[in-house]
């Protein structure tokens, strides 16, 4: 009895070793679909692991409270003993301008902490002495450590009396879990960004109440694990407890509050008795000045209230840090890339294996009918085409799956190590999706080979052995036009007529290869929809350069606002109230709302680029207790004109008006009087200015310069915002970068693969061809010249594709700071393009040496 199982497997190697090409561009098209797939699937999960590690070894905070009147060691016991909240520790910082190395900027000081919020160890030591400090790596080199950094004489009296020590020795640099991105803040008097940080230990600060309060839920809660700690799980455990935090916070800071105020009218009445001379001689020099003091101390008891003003509390979450946002929001882009643009891939894949295996078993049609007239069963048959396309199959997964799940997330690592560098990935193995994506390669292309078998397996051994005719030539279209068709020679002739001979194979290669064009396209589609989100934000819709935080309490307004036109470089200036909101609706939530309110009349021209998003219209101010909202907030909270939505904080209802093109960070716009009638007190405390065209250097000294005012107590550059978004994208580019590479690979490999089966099938027509005494010059342009014709028309195909992709690729990436303007470029048209027919072009210079390896005697042979 034949053994049919071991005759059919010693026939699949067979035909691995005779079609090594075929096989190998199976297995390696599998590997790069694969290998991109689950390697973009997992980078989240890995990046989000390792963000956890991080986290979860500092000890990062949960809740940070700050009050203006600060807090004592008592206070931070009794949060600490606040129900969920496992620990509690208080933290001393101060914004202080050092002098290292000649070069003077302003840093953060922070206390060095012991349980929460501690900072890792990147080079150097700990601090053994008062006078020694930790300072932020990426400030610093390990060159610098064991140099002195003091404080400036440029700091104010107050400032300087903070800090015990008026020189540090740097001996070590660390990470601050404080600081996840490269992003270190503004300076507190808002002339520029931060240089950097340093850790003191907490004896050098001389005050005896901490400035914050840092809280930390319990390690083993449901929601504090590593990878959990981005997701819904967190965000419901630190809802669950806030409302507790913040009540004793309150609490507390009430209490300190009317302890100051005691302690105010317990001097005023120690002055009092004082000055009222009972039981003591004094000089009447004496009692003068003993009556001036109790004077003053009873004008001050007489309004406590003005003297201390009551406190003001804050409690923040890791939600309001913007190293922890950044982050989840550039892992979230990738995710939203990984949920749809590797779809692509797989389709195109499963698209190529399949062809390559129907032509496969047509071109085997002889062998197949030899086979079943020897007795062998259809199953046995099958089998052998099963294991040549499985075996590929699997060790294209096995290679892709690992070498994706490995190397592509640490590529992405790399690519945004100048954001975040603070931990290394570490590799997680991910079930779930190893078995689905096993499962989908296995099944895809072995029903896929069954479905070709199945339909040759229905002919009898005699038409399977026999030769099939050649496909008879028909008049094409453009023979009909009669003027074009003589003018052309008969190598195009014969290329038209070849290319729409076999419409199936041509239509197959249009598929390829034009689905391999439109993930090109798609690719960039997604830099040109990011890349220049910046520009369209701060020279599209921002237009003004700098922000000032004023204090009018002091001075009026008019003065403030004529000390800052009298520069030379302020072209001009607009008051505004100002104030950081939250705000919801019926569908949504969203924190951290910038509210804008302007004089009715105010003239936003240079300021603001309001333009409507449905109809570009210019929008103005609305009036009668309306706003203006910008595109992502009234898309998430599903607002409408005249829709009604929530300022949470203070339960105040708002109507929504036009929805303004915007790009980033979420606005409203409204009214002076609209913001009145909300919060009953909206007087102008910030100004927006508008310079002249100046460098960094020239705008960096003119915020200096307004931050001296004394009435100004913050400065924001708007450029400062721009270079943070700008290397953001930077970081995105090279993984988009990535993509693109991935994508031309595979639309290499599939050009190469439907080309050498083209050339396969096409055997004995190039030899009789040859015969017929065509040079190889002429041989090689009548075969492959169809080749680039065909990849030229795919890849036209493929941008009309490639934008469609792009448009569902954009709308799956929603962010809560940022929408984009979804749009492929021209030159990304044409660069696609080129890469495709590069690619053509490529594969027909690889192909040369397989023509001329083609034996025209063996070719020509007839079949018997």
């Amino acid at each position: 009895m034949v053994r049919q199982g071991k005759t059919a497997g010693k026939l699949a190697r067979r035909s691995i070793l005779a079609q090594k090409k075929r096989y190998f561009a199976i297995l390696l098209i599998v590997l790069l679909s694969v290998g991109f797939l689950s390697g973009l699937k997992v980078t989240k999960g890995q990046m989000w692991d390792a963000a956890g590690r991080y986290l979860a070894a500092a000890n990062m905070y949960d809740y940070r409270i700050y009050s203006t009147l600060g807090f004592s060691q008592e206070d931070i016991n009794k949060l600490g003993e606040v129900s969920g909240i496992y620990d509690a520790e208080g933290e001393k910082t101060a914004d202080v301008i050092l002098d290292f190395a000649g070069t003077v900027k302003d840093y953060q000081v922070l206390s060095l902490p012991e349980k929460i919020n501690i900072p890792s160890l990147y080079a150097g030591r700990l601090p053994e002495k008062d006078t020694e400090c930790l300072a932020d790596h990426r400030a610093f080199s390990e060159g610098d450590i064991g140099k002195n950094i003091t404080v400036s004489t440029d700091n104010d009296a107050d400032t300087r009396d903070l800090l015990a020590n008026e020189e540090y020795t740097i001996v070590g640099l660390v990470n601050s879990p404080l600081f996840l991105s490269s992003d270190r803040g503004s300076a507190s008097d808002g002339t520029g960004e931060r240089g950097g940080y340093l850790y003191l230990p907490a004896d050098n600060f001389t005050s005896d109440y901490y400035t914050g309060a840092d809280l930390v839920l319990n390690p083993d809660s449901t929601g504090k694990a590593p990878a959990e700690i981005f997701g819904e799980k967190y965000e419901d455990l630190i809802e669950k407890y806030q409302g507790n935090v913040e009540q004793e916070a309150k609490t507390l800071s009430q209490s300190r509050y009317e302890d100051i105020l005691s302690e105010i009218k317990e001097a005023a009445a120690a002055a009092a008795s004082q000055a009222s001379g009972t039981g003591s001689a004094t000089s009447e020099g004496a009692s003068t000045a003993a009556s001036s003091a109790y004077a003053e101390e009873m004008a001050a008891a007489g309004d406590e209230e003005n003297v201390v003003e009551e406190p003001k509390v804050y409690v923040l979450t890791r939600s309001k840090n913007a190293g922890y946002v950044s982050f989840e929001s550039d892992t979230s882009i990738i995710h939203s890339i990984a949920n749809i643009f590797p779809l692509f891939f797989i389709m195109i894949a499963l698209l190529v294996c399949v062809t390559t295996m129907l032509r496969m078993v047509e071109e085997e049609r002889g062998q197949i009918g030899t086979l079943k007239a020897l007795g062998y069963s259809e199953t046995a048959i099958t089998g052998k085409y099963l294991r040549y396309a499985l075996s590929a199959a699997i060790l294209g997964w096995t290679g892709g799956f690992f070498f994706g799940t490995y190397f592509l997330p640490r590529g992405f690592w790399a690519a945004y190590s100048t954001l975040y560098d603070f931990i290394g990935l570490r590799y997680i193995f991910d079930g779930k999706l190893a078995i689905v994506t096993l499962l989908v390669t296995v099944l895809s292309i072995g029903l896929g080979t069954l479905a070709a078998c199945a339909r040759v397996m229905r002919e009898t051994p005699a038409s399977l052995i026999r030769p099939r005719s050649a496909r008879p030539g028909k008049r094409i279209l453009l023979e009909y036009c009669a003027p074009i068709w003589r003018k052309l020679s008969f190598l195009r002739k014969a290329t038209l007529r070849n290319m729409l001979r076999y419409k199936i194979r041509m239509l197959m290669m249009l598929a390829g290869i034009g689905c391999s064009g439109a993930l090109v396209v798609t690719a960039f589609g997604v830099r040109d929809s990011m890349a220049h989100i910046g520009s369209q934000q701060y020279d599209g819709v921002q237009t003004y350069q700098l922000e000032c935080t004023i204090d009018t309490d002091q001075i009026p307004l008019a003065d403030i606002v004529k000390a800052v036109r009298e520069e030379e470089d302020v072209t001009k200036v607009l008051p505004s109230f100002s104030k950081i909101v939250d705000v919801s609706s019926k569908e949504a939530a969203m924190n951290s709302v910038s509210l804008y309110a302007f004089e009715n009349d105010a003239d936003l021209s240079g300021f603001w680029n309001l333009s409507d998003v449905s109809g570009g219209a210019k929008l103005s101010l609305p009036e009668g207790g309306a706003a203006l909202v910008s595109k992502r907030l009234s898309e998430k909270l599903g607002l409408s004109e005249g829709t009604k939505f929530t300022i949470s904080e203070d339960s105040l209802t708002l109507q929504a008006g036009h929805t303004f093109v915007n790009y980033i960070g979420n606005f409203i716009l409204t009214s002076q009087k609209t913001a009145e009638d909300l919060f009953g007190e909206a007087n102008p405390n910030t100004l927006l200015v508008c310079t002249k065209n100046l460098s960094a250097e020239q705008e960096q000294s003119l915020a200096e310069k307004l931050g001296k005012l004394s009435c100004v107590t913050g400065i924001t550059r708007l450029s400062e915002s721009r270079v943070k978004v700008d290397r953001s994208v930077a970081c995105l580019n090279y993984i988009i970068w990535l993509i693109i590479a991935f994508a031309g690979a595979l639309s290499f490999i599939v050009i190469f693969n439907l080309t050498n089966i083209n050339l396969e099938e096409r055997s004995r027509e190039i030899a009789t061809v040859e015969v017929l005494g065509f040079t190889p010059g002429e041989v090689r342009f009548y075969v492959l010249r169809e080749n680039l014709v065909l990849s030229f028309f795919a890849g036209l195909l493929g941008i009309p594709l490639g934008i469609l992709c792009t448009h569902a690729v954009m709308n799956r990436i929603l962010l809560d700071t940022m929408t984009y303007h979804i749009e492929v470029r021209p030159l990304s048209c044409v660069l696609s393009l080129l890469i495709t027919v590069l690619f053509a072009v490529i594969v027909n210079f690889l192909m040369r040496r397989q023509i001329r390896r083609i034996n025209m005697a063996e070719s020509l042979k007839a079949v018997e």
